[in-house]
């Protein structure tokens, strides 16, 4: 009987191993990278060699490098099956991109591409096309953000969240009417694609929405906001000099020491060096809808509420979140709003969106959970074609924080290559108008 078992149990090993051995959905294959550049820059002979290409395994966090071949391609040579991100890069410096397109530029042009969680295995091949495309450089850019929070029971959880923009040009700027929003999207890892109004990579449909006009390009040409908030001003209120910041906190407080929340009972963090000091944040963010934590500080200027969404400026510290940031003339509230395409019914109480225009966006910055569990991107790669994150996770003090790229003179110019994955790095405490 056990010699029967045993040989019983030889043939299942047996033929799990030849079904592995078999099977096209374990099996590694070549992948096959072909680089080529947005349409908008065909008409110029950009070099498609020494592209610099990256694949990142998402099971082990196992990276691969290499560079394109002459003709715009590179194999990695079989690739274990799996789920990757693949990235592409290469920088065009000042002198050769105005040589090629006759366009004048101060800063290197970075054109990259980037596709995340593609299944790559022999049943679904492992042919892949990189169209590289440069986003927008901005004056402005998002220096830091605090999401993540500090201690539930001994920091001050999630009222230290702040974000600080920075000057990064040349020129005194004016931060008067400069808006943030929070970029809303589907956050579901595994979107339910029977649902109908889902794109293939998991991002919301916003064709489906009610109200859409038909023929709008809802998905390509806009996103929308999940809260934007506007600095104030009469234009020239609040100049920031080159290399100088603003910081607008949920809460402008020294949240290293006691203060009364809206109830009258009086908050002591019970360790200080977990969060850190925003007393002299230049804005904060204050709705007024009872939140405990939500105090109007004295002598800080208030946001202007375009459009809020819960009772206080939450940042999501799981990191499920994208930022922008944009200046305009126009009244943002003016522009369309639409429910989030799972919505059948518009009723008074239905959240609608603020319809955003790309093309308004001076800078953005996607966050991801981590290497692994992520959620569809909210920003296109010419917007933001990477993503950071917090190592750590949530309620450990860490933010994320932008890389300096060199100093001239006493001026620090940050890296600005549209792709975070790159441009920020992560900091224990949070260091409001600081470097790290």
């Amino acid at each position: 009987m056990m010699k029967n078992y045993f040989l019983l149990l030889l043939a299942v090993v047996a033929f799990a191993s030849c079904r592995k051995e078999t099977d096209p959905a374990v099996q590694p294959v070549d992948l096959d990278l072909t680089i080529s550049y947005a349409a908008k820059f065909q008409a110029y002979t950009f070099p498609v060699s020494d592209v610099s290409l990256k694949i990142t395994n998402l099971r082990n966090s196992k990276v691969q490098e290499g560079k394109t071949s002459a003709n715009g391609t590179y194999t990695f040579p079989a690739t274990s099956a799996g789920s990757y991100d693949i990235d592409a890069t290469i920088t065009i410096t000042a002198a050769q991109y105005e040589q090629i397109t006759g366009i004048e530029t101060e800063a290197d042009v970075v054109f990259q591409a980037s596709i995340k969680n593609k299944l790559i295995n022999q049943a679904v091949g492992g042919e892949v096309t990189l169209e590289l495309t440069s986003g927008r450089i901005g004056n402005w850019v998002i220096k830091q953000v605090n999401y993540g929070g500090s201690h539930r029971a001994n920091g001050a959880l999630f009222r230290d969240q702040f974000m600080e923009i920075y000057n990064n040009s040349s020129d005194t700027l004016y931060a008067d009417s400069l808006c943030i929003a929070d970029v809303y999207n589907s956050t579901s890892p595994t979107p339910d694609q029977s649902k109908g109004y889902y794109l293939p990579a998991g991002q919301y449909d916003w064709t489906k929405s009610i109200g859409m006009p038909a023929g709008t390009k809802a998905n390509d040409d806009f996103l929308y906001a999940k809260s934007l908030y506007r600095v104030p001003g009469n234009g020239r209120t609040y100049p920031v000099a080159p290399g100088k910041s603003i910081v607008i906190a949920q809460n402008a407080l020294n949240h290293k020491a006691p203060f009364t929340n809206a109830n009258g009972v009086v908050v002591t963090v019970l360790d200080p060096s977990l969060t850190i000091d925003l007393s002299t944040a230049n804005f904060e963010v204050f709705l007024g809808k009872g939140f405990a934590s939500d105090i109007d500080v004295a002598g800080v200027p208030n946001m202007e509420i375009l459009s809020s969404n819960g009772n206080d400026w939450v940042l999501d510290n799981t990191g499920r979140n994208a930022w922008v940031i944009f200046q305009t003339s126009q009244n943002p509230k003016d522009w369309p709003a639409y429910p989030d395409p799972s919505t059948t019914i518009v009723s008074g109480s239905t959240t609608m969106y603020i319809q955003m225009p790309k093309a308004q966006v001076i800078d953005g910055v996607e966050t991801q959970p981590g290497l692994t569990g992520q959620v569809p991107k909210k920003l296109d790669n010419n917007l933001d074609a990477g993503f950071t994150y917090l190592p750590k996770g949530p309620y450990t003090s860490q933010a994320v924080i932008r890389k300096v790229a060199k100093t001239v003179g006493t001026r620090k110019i940050l890296q600005d290559t549209n792709n975070s994955s790159n441009d920020f790095e992560n900091i224990d405490l949070s260091v409001p108008f600081g470097f790290k």
